[in-house]
């Protein structure tokens, strides 16, 4: 092919030479003849052609999501990098792991894959029909959606421990109506009974019944429903005044580590429970170092600039005190790590735990408003990873200090206190008696309401001689909350002391600066609600 230059219009003229010999029958000479033909517009089409092919190709080599075209039989035909990429292996060994997989057409299927460089991913394949070379064909899209899975499972697994929290709050806050019930009864057979024999079946009964009061307590802080009294706490001060005592809790052959930062780490957080938390961790650890080994607490400040992706959903950004809490134990397998904050999951025999240690340790930060996570691989150890949020550090002050505090025999001095007359607002009849009960034997007089409704109306009928109202904090027809909506609507000021079997956030919350307010948590012994009375009477704080 041979361009020219057509001179009239000045364009390029595409013309195509053809040989044709032809012999003549009477002549043995040859001619040549020469056709000439346009084929511009032929020419413009090819290359037209050649462009388009070459940007199709460009896009789909460039596309993120892998496309490979199949035959029937699954042979490849086509494949750009992406697919390469995400598969990992040699495309002839494609149609092998595609027959495994259970690829069909028309079909969108999602499973599990070892990459040689990536390890598992989680892909997506999409295999629907199509033609190459005017013959029909499979055209499959590969996507990687190991995030959105991990995203998706993250969801479920918040999703099921805010249901199981819920679940295990509300059963708590129903056992300990029954067991405020059983142990304050136990107390009254035992007082009654003196030195006989019943009286050491009541004393039995007492025990288990504050063993039941314990793993309430458990189920509580896990569904994030137990009582907190936060303060500023320096997180480096506490491990190591409590390091003393997990050196104790741990045999000879584990060795504890401090690796505190330069930085001072404030958190406000309720000390006792932050103690739980690292007591508890270190007895997880210790479970798994039967050989012996090592305990490393290690804090530091981390500063976030975006969110951070938990396992229990995004961690806004923010000023976080670290908290690292790893042993070299024996580690743990993807299914038990998945589980390991599920109330009553253990992998100890049966009798050799009740499975709540970490679902507490779980609840307890996030009540905090904190985060943890933990990572393990079977014979590498396990990390815990705590983040709780930090605060500045607090003015030097020293803490009002409490009843029991001030004077070492306060609680028994003050228990003998003037008589006064109080109204009991309980809804559970049980409950109920037992409370009328204690504090008639202890002289005071006793009025009772079962409802708000019903205290609304003894309060109006009565105030001018009530001294203090015992009332829990849910009742069929109100809360707390509108209880103290009335007093102040009437102009009431005698103090109130609430209960519960579980904590309610906003209600604590809405009252944290109320002077007159006061707490006792459920169960709670006869003992225990007479020393909250001497407390709130001789106007200490709790």
């Amino acid at each position: 092919m041979t361009p020219f230059r057509r001179k009239r219009r000045g364009e390029i003229l595409l013309v195509l030479h053809r040989f044709r010999i032809t012999l003549a029958e009477e002549e043995e000479e040859e001619e040549e003849v020469v056709i000439l033909e346009d084929v511009t517009d032929q020419r413009s089409l090819f290359e037209e052609l050649m462009r388009s092919r070459e940007s199709f190709t460009n896009v789909v080599d460039r596309a993120a999501d892998g496309i490979v075209v199949l035959s029937p039989e699954f042979e490849v035909l086509y494949f750009n990098d992406a697919a390469l990429e995400l598969l990992g292996v040699e495309p002839r060994e494609w149609p092998a792991f595609f027959d495994r997989a259970g690829l069909k057409p028309d079909s969108t299927t999602e499973c599990a894959h070892l990459h040689p460089r990536h390890g598992e991913r989680f892909l997506e394949f999409v295999c629907g029909r199509t033609q190459w070379q005017e013959k029909p064909a499979l055209l499959m899209t590969i996507r990687d959606v190991s995030d959105r899975k991990a995203l998706v499972d993250e969801l479920r697994q918040a999703q099921k421990m805010e249901s199981i929290g819920r679940l295990a709050g509300g059963i708590a806050h129903d056992f300990n109506n029954i067991l405020t019930v059983l142990q304050n009864e136990a107390e009254l057979i035992e007082e009654a009974a003196q030195d006989s024999d019943v009286a050491d079946h009541a004393r039995e009964i007492g025990e288990v019944a504050r063993r039941a009061s314990d793993l309430t307590r458990r189920l509580l802080a896990f569904g994030r429903r137990q009582l907190l009294n936060p303060v500023p706490v320096e997180i480096n001060s506490l491990l190591h005044d409590l390091s003393r005592l997990i050196r104790r809790l741990l045999p000879e052959g584990i060795k504890v580590r401090i690796e505190s930062g330069p930085e001072d780490l404030w958190v406000r957080a309720d000390p006792n429970q932050i103690e739980h938390v690292f007591i508890n961790l270190s007895i997880n650890a210790r479970d798994a170092m039967p050989s012996g080994g090592r305990l490393t607490f290690s804090t530091a400040r981390e500063e976030l600039d975006t969110p951070r992706r938990g396992p229990d959903g995004p961690i806004p950004p923010g000023a976080y005190a670290l908290i690292r809490v790893s042993d070299t134990g024996i580690g743990m397998d993807r299914e038990t790590l998945a589980r390991i904050f599920e109330p009553f999951f253990t992998t100890k025999a049966s009798g050799e735990g009740t499975g709540l240690g970490l679902s507490m340790v779980h609840g307890i930060i996030h009540q905090h408003n904190g985060f943890i996570e933990c990572e393990s691989r079977p014979g590498e150890g396990t990390t815990f990873t705590i983040r709780l949020p930090e605060i500045p550090a607090p003015e030097s002050a020293s803490p009002e200090p409490t009843l029991s505090a001030k004077d070492p025999d306060a609680v028994s001095k003050a228990s003998v206190i003037d008589k006064k007359t109080i109204l009991v607002v309980e809804d559970e009849e049980a409950v109920r008696r037992i409370i009328e009960r204690i504090l008639t034997n202890a002289g005071h007089a006793v009025l009772l309401a079962s409802s708000l409704k019903e205290a609304r109306e003894r309060l109006d009928a009565d105030a001018g001689r009530l001294d203090l109202i015992f009332s829990d904090i849910s009742l069929p027809d109100g809360a707390g909350t509108e209880l103290l909506a009335f007093l102040k609507e009437r102009g009431f000021a005698m103090p109130v002391l609430f209960t519960s079997g579980y904590t309610e956030r906003e209600f604590f919350e809405s009252v944290r600066e109320s002077k007159n307010v006061h707490f006792l948590h459920k169960p709670f012994t006869s003992k225990a609600l007479l020393q909250k009375l001497a407390v709130i009477d001789t106007g200490c704080r709790e």
